[in-house]
C-alpha cells in the first residue's frame, strides 16, 4: 500500500473521531460492534490491513510517517498527543466462482474465491516499538505504573472491543511516544487465533532534532 493511498490517516490515526466500530443503530446501514460473544474464527480466515485487498497474494502493509515535536529538554521521551488508530478487515473465504463450485470439466471460468466480512471474530491486538505506559488503558495498568502483561503496553482500546464490527472490521488505538533525537519505528498488526494476517501497519514517528 502506497503512503499517499494513508495520506487521511495521519488525521485519523491522531485525533479522536468516530470510528469505524462505533455503533449507531439509529443509522441505516452503519457498523455496529458487539462482543459479547466473540468467537474464535473456524475455518478458512484472513486478516488485512483495511484499505488493502484480500484478493492476492501478495503482502498489503500500511505505512504511515508522523514527524513529533522535540521532547522537553532531559527527557527521553514523551507521549504522542493522540493515539494512532489501527484498523484490519476479517473475512471468511468461500470456496467457489461466486459461491458456487465450479462446474465438472469446465474451463471456461477460474475458480475463485468469495471473501465474505465477519463480524464478532475476537482478536488481540500486536505491538512492537516505542508505546506509552501511561496512555495504556487502565485495566492493564498496575498500582506501581507497569503493565500486564507487558504484550499490551500502549494499546488504548479496553478489551471489551476487541472483535470485530458487524461489517468486519477490527480496531483498536495504540499510543506511542516521540524520542528525543531518534527514529521511533512501531510496527502494529493484531492475531485472531489460526486466522492468516497479510500485512502490517508500519508506523514511523521521526523527531524533529532527526
Amino acid at each position: 500500500m502506497r503512503k499517499s493511498d494513508l495520506a487521511f490517516l495521519v488525521t485519523a490515526g491522531l485525533a479522536f473521531t468516530g470510528c469505524s466500530a462505533d455503533t449507531e443503530p439509529e443509522s441505516p446501514g452503519s457498523c455496529s460492534l458487539n462482543c459479547s460473544q466473540k468467537r474464535a474464527p473456524a475455518g478458512e480466515y484472513l486478516v488485512t490491513p483495511y484499505f488493502s485487498d484480500p484478493v492476492g497474494e501478495e503482502q498489503s502493509d500500511a505505512e504511515l510517517e508522523y514527524t513529533c515535536p522535540t521532547p522537553p529538554q532531559g527527557q527521553f521521551s514523551a507521549d504522542l498527543p493522540a493515539p494512532f488508530r489501527v484498523l484490519y478487515r476479517v473475512y471468511e473465504k468461500i470456496a467457489g466462482f461466486g459461491g458456487k463450485p465450479k462446474a465438472e470439466n469446465d474451463t471456461t471460468s477460474v475458480n475463485l474465491a468469495d471473501f465474505v466480512p465477519r463480524g464478532g471474530i475476537g482478536f488481540e491486538p500486536f505491538i512492537i516499538g516505542g508505546v506509552s505506559t501511561a496512555k495504556t488503558n487502565e485495566e492493564h495498568r498496575n498500582a506501581d505504573g507497569t503493565v500486564t502483561p507487558a504484550k499490551f503496553t500502549g494499546i488504548v482500546t479496553p478489551r471489551s472491543e476487541w472483535c470485530s464490527d458487524s461489517c468486519g472490521v477490527m480496531t483498536y488505538e495504540l499510543w506511542g511516544v516521540c524520542v528525543a533525537g531518534k527514529e521511533n519505528p512501531i510496527t502494529a498488526s493484531v492475531v485472531s487465533g489460526a486466522a492468516r494476517v497479510k500485512g502490517f501497519y508500519k508506523i514511523l514517528v521521526k523527531n524533529e532534532e532527526d
